[in-house]
């Protein structure tokens, strides 16, 4: 018979060896897990911070590069709102430890930021880097007491070119250049604002369009056959493609009574819309015109008829912002004197 052998005290002891070098494999396994996967979170937040910190601070440059007299604090507070949302409050904080940040110029070279001071004229972007140091989980056995992340964010300040969602009426440059938020202007289909004490009754200085024989100069904004349910249609949700600018669209002629209904909708509905703004008109011949885009605003609808005689179909409405939505060109300056201004993440 054979009788089986107890271990001796020597294979005991590496059993506890190799035992031990197994659970320390596997704790730095676990620990690469655990730690590994807030190394990715933590970026993902640092990349959230650089995000929301570089275009908090491209805004604010494109506020002050449209008007750098009345949004000084803008200028002056780029640095400022890009430390709220970067690091920031409880509300609109992203929790990076620092930051570094600095403007771009036209050709990419970076330019000094300093809190307080209005940016470089020649400012075009700003460029956010966010940082975190945070302590490990498990692998601080292995000597990693703390791991860092960083993230990097690019946003750019670029003319708008282009617009979705306008109505298809517009406002003439020099006109529209006078104006500034909150007057009042009426688009007319008769050569006066309306019949005294009517609703269509218009403040010094309102925009009249039309004439007598009546049209609102109504856009065709795809430039195709145009039939009353477009401008149906475009009234009550807006163009649903781009109109750019620098392009032309042609003017379509008649009444349109029929979009009263979508007017109404809009004014019960906050009535803000966009539309295009236009610097000379061509004629095409046969009654047919053609509007030169260079812009776009946003007006509040006050009151719309299209019903009754020429004197009283109009448009009342008051001019809130230049818009910054659409296509932005950050090749393009902005800025006051120039096309609106929008921001744009460039990486």
């Amino acid at each position: 018979m054979q009788w089986l052998k107890h271990p001796s005290v020597n294979e005991r002891g590496q059993s506890l060896v190799l035992v031990a070098l197994m659970m320390a494999g596997l704790v730095a396994f676990v620990g690469l897990a655990l730690d590994g996967g807030q190394v990715y979170e933590m970026r993902r937040k640092m990349q959230n911070a650089a995000d929301a910190g570089t275009f908090a601070g491209a805004r604010a440059l494109a506020l002050y590069k449209t008007d750098p007299t009345n949004n000084a604090g803008d200028g002056r507070n780029v640095y400022t709102r890009i430390q709220q949302y970067a690091q920031g409050d409880s509300t609109y904080g992203n929790g990076a430890g620092t930051f570094d940040s600095v403007y771009l110029n036209g050709s990419g070279t970076e330019e000094t930021m300093t809190p307080g001071v209005p940016p470089p004229d020649d400012a075009r972007c700003v460029k956010v880097t966010t940082h975190k140091t945070f302590n490990t989980l498990i692998i601080s056995f292995l000597g990693f007491d703390t791991l860092s992340v960083a993230a990097t964010a690019t946003a750019c300040t670029g003319a708008v070119t282009g617009a979705v969602g306008v109505r298809p009426i517009g406002v003439y440059k020099p006109v529209f250049d006078g104006l500034v938020p909150g007057n009042t202007i009426v688009l007319a289909a008769g050569n006066q604002a309306g019949a005294s004490g009517s609703a269509c009754d218009a403040p010094p200085g309102t925009l009249w369009l039309g004439s007598n024989s009546g049209s609102f100069a109504w856009y065709d904004l795809d430039n195709g056959n145009n039939a009353a349910s477009d401008t149906y249609s475009w009234v009550q949700a807006g163009y649903m493609n781009w109109v750019r600018v620098n392009g032309n669209i042609y003017s379509d002629t008649g009444w349109r009574a029929t979009t009263q209904a979508a007017w109404d909708t809009l004014v019960t509905n906050g009535g803000l819309i966009y539309l295009p703004i236009y610097d000379y008109v061509t004629d095409r011949g046969g009654g047919n015109l053609s509007y030169h885009i260079v812009d776009f605003a946003a007006f509040q609808l006050n009151y719309v008829n299209m019903n009754g005689n020429a004197n009283q179909k109009c448009i009342k409405m008051t001019y809130v912002k230049r818009i910054k939505l659409g296509e932005i060109d950050i090749n393009r300056d902005c800025g006051l004197g120039e096309l609106s201004c929008g921001v744009k993440l460039t990486n």
